[in-house]
This record gives structure tokens, C-alpha cells and sequence, in this order.
């Protein structure tokens, strides 16, 4: 069985993307974690895919990771918390 979702934005519009979608636990496997912040007010954001790389928030920080493997490439700090980062980033234009 396959998901399908439906890119959509500026860098994907319109592409379609399947996928092989795990029946069960043992069907699936961990490719890697990153733990980021260290109580509920820096739990990480939603996470946002753009190209090979993942942004998410974390308290104060946006994280940019290589999707393969999750190390961090970039970080920087935002002026205040957003909403316990629950807000999640977005992506415009070559803009987060």
C-alpha cells in the first residue's frame, strides 16, 4: 500500500509523491533522532520538509537538519518563544 500527498508552494507545486507506507512496528525502522530542547517549552515545532532539509523550532531556535541523516546544518535565534513552538515555521520563496 502507498500514500500519496500533494506537494504544494513554490518549490513543489502540483508534484505528486509516493510512497511505501509501514503496515506495523515491524515493518518500520528508525533512520535517526535528534532530541532538541529539554522540557515542554522548547518541544520541537512541526516540522517543515524544503528540498533535503528539515526546519523546525525549538524554545528560541530554528534548526535547519539534512532530512538523510539529521545533523544539524544551521541554527539561529528568534527574538521570543512563539507559543511554546507550536507555530511552526514556513517557507516562501527561498524565505523561512
Amino acid at each position: 500500500m502507498s500514500a500519496t500527498a500533494f506537494a504544494s508552494g513554490g518549490f513543489g507545486a502540483g508534484n505528486v509523491v509516493c510512497s511505501q507506507t509501514p503496515r506495523d512496528a515491524q515493518s518500520a525502522s528508525l533512520r535517526w533522532s535528534k532530541k532538541l530542547g529539554s522540557s515542554y517549552r522548547d518541544a520541537p515545532s512541526s516540522p517543515l520538509v524544503v528540498n533535503d532539509t528539515m526546519l523546525v523550532m525549538s524554545g528560541r531556535t530554528l534548526y535547519k537538519l539534512r532530512l538523510a541523516d539529521g545533523e544539524i546544518l544551521a541554527s539561529a535565534k528568534t527574538e521570543d518563544t512563539p507559543s511554546y513552538s507550536y507555530t511552526p515555521p514556513t517557507y516562501s520563496d527561498g524565505v523561512v
